[in-house]
This record gives structure tokens, sequence and C-alpha cells, in this order.
């Protein structure tokens, strides 16, 4: 049974940067994950957002929550 574990998205460019070098670097991950190389490398540039696969094949699940907002804090 898996874990859930909560990640900060500074903790989740690491264990996806963790993984990529597991893999054997940019070019393994991109066999892994099926995509291609150039793909993985903008991701850790953070040129493009990390996508379902790219995080699925580094083991990680994103999750979204939403929140109201209390009267006191500013509309975005």
């Amino acid at each position: 049974m898996l874990r859930s574990t909560r990640m900060t998205e500074a903790q989740m460019l690491e264990a996806f940067s963790a993984a990529v070098r597991a893999a054997g670097g940019v070019r393994g991950f991109a066999r892994l994950a099926n995509v291609q190389p150039s793909y993985v490398s903008r991701a850790l540039r953070c040129e493009d957002g990390i996508g379902p696969t790219l995080l699925a094949a580094a083991g990680i699940e994103r999750i979204v929550r939403y929140r109201r907002m209390t009267p006191t804090e500013p509309a975005p």
C-alpha cells in the first residue's frame, strides 16, 4: 500500500529531478516515460509544466485543492 505524502512545489521539483537522475538522465527518463527528451528537459528547466505523464513516471501524483477565501483576503 502506498503512503500519501504531501509535498511543496519545491519538494516535488526535487523529487522529479531525483527521478530523472535515477533513470540515468534526461534520455533515460524520457524512454521510461515514453516521451521526447526535450519535454523532460523543458520540464526540468521549468519552461513547461510537469504533466501527468512525467509525474506518473516519477511516482508523483498532482492533487489540486480549493478553499473559500475569508472576507479579509483580497481577491486575486
